[in-house]
């Protein structure tokens, strides 16, 4: 069998201007990589940061990633007081540091194997600012509003932008799991996209959701009579299905982990707080099958989390024959802020940090 091409997982990342950061480098990621530090150091704004590709013709993608992340996050679009014809203004006023959507940010990526490319840059721009030939496009496209979100790769590009007016898009397929990302109609729409059209999907999906759901027999999609679609989960010896969601938020968080690596296949995810609603004697359990997956469709994982006891968990999965091989692919990085305000990133080995007691969850200098 061939070796998975690992050609698109991120070896390195630059963030500037993004949120918190006014720079952090983080080099030398591996297949699955811990970002941790203490509260508000930044570790979601990595997560975030990593939804920007590095693909010349992707800059309408990650308008809508950036649209929808915020969507997901707070239920609500950032909005500015500039009135309805710029609705999408307040898209990088939020993710610009210090809102200084005029200068915008960037986010330099390189992959394994490949030379690193220009950065993203993502601006806010007046349409005074713009060239004539530009001006022309937008004066054609009866464009509302004074500005335009600018986007290129590399101060050498001449960039695309995309108007301030156009609708938002919550249709996307987020390779993203945010802390609130737990069941809703979306999960049902992976799960008939990921699930539904193959039994052997299925049989494992099930197989790897009965470790946090014991005597799990069956689960299917179906229309409930009070919840409409909905994913339902049969336990042995028992006549009646229940809904997904009546099983706990742990096991929800567990499947919309196990349904999202699939669509990631090749490319990377991004998990926040993995940990959360899940009870310490199950964190191995969720490892086990995560990796697994993981390693099954060639996913690269970025994953926040607080939780010394997960730590743990994953350390003692990693020294299993099973995982043994796939140590080397971990990386654990901390995030400090330090006393000049800056954010710097250090790299550290998992297992044998957590063998020797190291604490690497980051906190006061």
């Amino acid at each position: 069998m061939a070796a998975p091409d690992k050609s698109r997982f991120i070896q390195d990342i630059t963030i500037r201007n993004f949120k918190c950061f006014e720079e952090l480098k983080i080099e030398g990621c591996g297949q699955f990589n811990l970002i941790l530090g203490d509260n508000n150091v930044g570790k979601t704004s990595v997560l975030e940061a990593l939804l920007v590709e590095d693909d010349w013709d992707q800059e309408n993608i990650v308008v809508a990633r950036l649209q929808r992340v915020r969507l997901d996050k707070y239920g609500t679009f950032p909005t500015t007081m500039v009135g309805q014809d710029e609705p999408l203004r307040g898209l990088v006023e939020v993710f610009a540091r210090n809102a200084d959507a005029a200068a915008g940010f960037s986010i330099g990526i390189k992959r394994r194997g490949q030379d690193k490319r220009p950065p993203f840059i993502m601006q806010l721009k007046s349409l005074r600012e713009l060239g004539e030939s530009v001006k022309q496009v937008v004066r054609s496209l009866r464009i509302r509003g004074q500005h335009v979100i600018w986007m290129k790769h590399g101060e050498e590009h001449d960039g695309g932008f995309t108007p301030l007016s156009e609708p938002l898009y919550t249709g996307l397929n987020l390779p993203f799991l945010s802390l609130k990302a737990l069941y809703g109609p979306d999960l049902i729409e992976v799960y008939s996209q990921t699930v539904t059209p193959s039994t052997a999907a299925k049989e494992e999906f099930v197989s790897a959701l009965a470790g946090m759901i014991p005597n799990l027999t069956e689960v299917e999609l179906t229309i409930h009579p009070l919840l409409g679609p909905a994913i339902i989960a049969r336990l042995a010896e028992q006549d009646l299905a229940q809904p997904l969601a009546f099983f706990g938020d742990g096991s929800v968080k567990m499947a919309r982990i196990l349904l999202q690596i699939p669509p990631a296949a090749n490319n990377r995810l991004m998990v926040d707080e993995i940990d959360t609603g899940i009870h310490y004697s199950r964190l191995e359990v969720l490892w086990k099958a995560t990796l697994r997956a993981a390693i099954a469709n060639n996913v690269q994982l970025f994953i926040t989390t607080h939780n010394e006891e997960c730590l743990k968990a994953l350390a003692q999965v990693l020294e299993t024959e099973e995982f043994a091989p796939y140590r080397a692919e971990c990386r654990a990085f901390t995030l400090r802020r330090l006393p000049d305000g800056s954010t710097k990133s250090y790299a550290r080995d998992l297992v044998h940090s957590m063998e020797n007691d190291y604490e690497i969850r980051g906190g006061a200098l």
